[in-house]
């Protein structure tokens, strides 16, 4: 029989003893939520929508998204979601999620698309290693985007909310 031991386990049996990493225990959540009223020029193939700028220390811990039906032609409309530097320049488009299916039809409640494409072991890091950049070079803050991936069969007028939560120190 073997125990396994955490890191956060690890550090805490530690002496002396070491802190874990906020983003791992005990740091605050903080949210970033609120809707956007789009219009259909506004969801065609690579057009992006800047949802919320967030800290580049910040851990994401949930990205809810709810949307109107803005698809009226059956279901082709998809969004990726991804990290932008807040010049609006692409880091990672599909950071979180790929060609979700977003708008196609009314989606409530919100569904949480937070770690749809990252691997188990992303969880927790911190948003600047998302955009794939690093420690030594990095952004103070990012976009939240959502990058239209296909376009409506028929395009509708409608919004789009989102429940962002995250922790930092």
């Amino acid at each position: 029989m073997t125990t396994k031991k955490t890191a956060a386990i690890t550090a805490f049996e530690a002496t002396p003893r070491t802190m874990t990493a906020t983003q791992n225990a005990h740091g605050r959540i903080r949210t970033n939520q609120g809707s956007v009223a789009l219009l259909t020029t506004d969801i065609d193939a690579g057009d992006i929508i800047h949802l919320a700028v967030l800290p580049a220390e910040a851990s994401i811990i949930h990205i809810w998204l709810g949307a109107d039906d803005m698809d009226d032609g059956g279901g082709a409309l998809t969004f990726d979601l991804g990290v932008y530097t807040i010049a609006g320049v692409a880091k990672d488009i599909n950071a979180f999620a790929d060609a979700i299916t977003l708008g196609q039809s009314a989606s409530k409640p919100t569904t949480d698309f937070a770690n749809q494409v990252r691997d188990i072991d992303e969880i927790g890091q911190k948003l600047f290693l998302d955009a794939g950049d690093t420690l030594a070079s990095h952004d103070e803050q990012y976009y939240i985007s959502l990058t239209g991936d296909v376009v409506a069969d028929t395009a509708a007028a409608g919004d789009i909310s989102w429940i962002i939560e995250y922790v930092v120190d």
